[in-house]
């Protein structure tokens, strides 16, 4: 089934988009998506088919503190 994915500026929440994400889909959150962005996947009151999620990480060890 479509899941929708919903990414909000961290420092402007106007700033904000939702995608449909049907079966199959792969999203790429590169750059600094993930620290310019809250993403979340919402709670929905209508059944929703099960769903894996996998996780690839690359940290680039210039920028480890």
């Amino acid at each position: 089934g479509v899941r929708r994915f919903l990414l909000k500026h961290r420092q402007e929440p106007a700033l904000k988009r939702a995608f449909e994400l049907p079966h199959g889909s792969l999203l790429v959150m590169a750059g600094d998506t993930q620290r310019l962005y809250r993403h979340a996947l919402p709670r929905t009151t209508r059944k929703v088919d099960p769903r894996i999620n996998l996780t690839f990480r690359w940290i680039d060890p210039a920028r480890r503190r």
